[in-house]
């Protein structure tokens, strides 16, 4: 049997951390066109 290569994609990517100070969320989105949250 011949054989074949997996063809593996990523959908999601999940991190948490503590940086013990605000961000703006909002602000990341506008400024990362690829960023959701």
């Amino acid at each position: 049997m011949p054989q074949t290569k997996a063809i593996v994609s990523i959908e999601n990517v999940v991190a948490s951390a503590s940086i013990n100070q605000t961000v703006d969320l909002n602000l990341i989105t506008k400024n990362f066109v690829d960023v959701e949250y």
